[in-house]
């Protein structure tokens, strides 16, 4: 991969704005700072010499096999722009070949150089960004990750939990979503002519206040994230009997809701979403003790 200072020893090309490609994929900077953008349109109208910024160029063939040249930026976002508006037809540019991802790969490295517009914390998390949303670059190393893109591991590990997070809370919003439309009879498919088919009759719920449908789906898929998971599907049926067990023992409602919870928090620990277990089980022994008062 080449670097900033390797690119700044190659020969300097006046490239012809209306073949240059300033992609927002591939700017490592957050925005763009527009004072940053009139000074340097200021310095193109007065004639002043600029730092060239760095392009690749990917040749490309259309439909008549007539070769298309096109000029990725990849560092000088902010004097391309500002020579687009000053109506310039080139800038000076360090140019390679490349393609667009080699474009994303080198921004992504870029604005580190003294002489450059200081990095913000949001220009560093963008470039982290540039790498982790790339199938192939995000799974590197953190170390490499951080080194590539000149900053801590921390902040990489950061970013890597942030999405794990997201998706996490995606996942359990779906899955929560087709609950919801197995067990709600206004969310039932149309049927032929228009008509609203109706809903299938919900599955009785289990001694223990979770039906055989939620168990089963949840024993998938544990059962599908490993050959380690098996023995944890088995060790969540053993918690399941045992919430079974306690919801059919005498004693306080408040000692029987404690040990339900305490119970449906070690199941909370092997389970993909604890908070399904432990709100289930508490729903649950709250109504049971709700028809014993009655």
């Amino acid at each position: 991969m080449m670097t900033e200072a390797e690119a700044e020893r190659l020969p300097v090309v006046m490239v012809p704005l209306a073949q240059a490609r300033f992609e927002a994929r591939a700017q490592s900077r957050a925005a763009l700072d527009p004072a940053w953008v009139a000074e340097f349109a200021e310095l193109v109208r007065t004639g002043r010499e600029i730092k060239p910024g760095v392009f690749f160029r990917d040749v490309r063939f259309e439909q008549s096999n007539a070769p298309v040249t096109i000029y990725w930026c990849a560092s000088g976002f902010h004097r391309g722009h500002g020579h687009l508006q000053a109506r310039a037809s080139h800038m000076p540019g360090y140019v390679t070949p490349g393609g667009l991802r080699d474009a994303i790969l080198f921004s992504a490295a870029s604005n580190r150089l003294p002489g450059c517009l200081r990095r913000t914390n949001e220009d560093k998390r963008r470039s982290v960004s540039l790498l982790l949303d790339d199938e192939e670059w995000r799974h590197w190393p953190v170390a490499r990750i951080a080194e590539h893109c000149g900053v801590s591991a921390h902040l990489v590990d950061t970013m890597h939990e942030e999405r794990r997070a997201a998706a996490r809370r995606l996942r359990a919003e779906q899955e929560a979503e087709a609950r919801r439309a197995r067990t709600s009879p206004g969310r039932a498919p149309a049927g032929a002519g228009g008509i609203v088919a109706p809903a299938p009759a919900a599955a009785a719920p289990a001694a223990n206040g979770l039906d055989e449908e939620d168990l089963a789906h949840k024993k998938a898929q544990l059962e599908r994230s490993g050959p380690k998971l098996v023995s944890a599907t088995r060790e969540l049926e053993q918690i399941q009997q045992r919430l079974a067990d306690l919801a059919g023992t005498d004693g306080k409602p408040g000692r029987l809701m404690r040990a339900a919870t305490k119970v449906a928090r070690q199941a909370a620990e092997i389970s993909e979403d604890p908070h399904y277990w432990v709100d289930r089980a508490i729903r649950y022994l709250a109504e049971r003790d709700g028809r014993r008062r009655r």
